[in-house]
């Protein structure tokens, strides 16, 4: 809050506490805006119901909120509908997260053991490398879809 010469005015206690509140409810449709398990979307649900309600008539309904602290409803409304779009918008150009096989230089295939067991791969060059450098040597190679055995 501003005082007439643009000055920030410290909050009191109950405006402390419905700043929390605001801060919370912002917080919990940001977090849980993409999630896909039930009580995440849930969760958004009814912090996007919570924002939307024209409700004033209670302490702690947005409305309210937004009034004891001289912040614009529509604003905020706006804003979060803004940051969901463009949040939605990014997810959907997201890289998949299933764990790819990639090509070694020699075109041998390899795929991650583990944190910090190193590849295991069919190419013995690769073996040696590993040897040289102190890293783990594959206890056995990679079978790919190829059918070599």
């Amino acid at each position: 809050m501003l005082d007439a010469t643009g000055h920030p005015v410290p909050l009191q206690g109950t405006q402390r506490l419905l700043l929390a509140v605001l801060q919370e409810a912002i917080g919990t449709f940001q977090r849980y805006a993409t999630a896909r398990d039930r009580p995440g979307r849930t969760a958004f649900r009814q912090a996007a119901a919570w924002f939307a309600s024209d409700e004033s008539g209670r302490v702690f309904s947005y409305l309210s909120i937004c009034d004891a602290l001289g912040i614009d409803a529509t604003y905020v409304r706006v804003g979060l509908r803004r940051w969901l779009a463009a949040s939605r918008a990014v997810r959907e150009v997201e890289l998949p997260l299933d764990p790819v096989p990639f090509q070694e230089p020699d075109g041998m295939r390899a795929v991650a053991r583990g944190p910090g067991a190193g590849p295991v791969s069919s190419s013995p060059a690769v073996a040696a490398l590993g040897r040289e450098h102190g890293g783990p040597v594959p206890s056995r190679p990679y079978r790919g879809s190829g059918g070599e055995d």
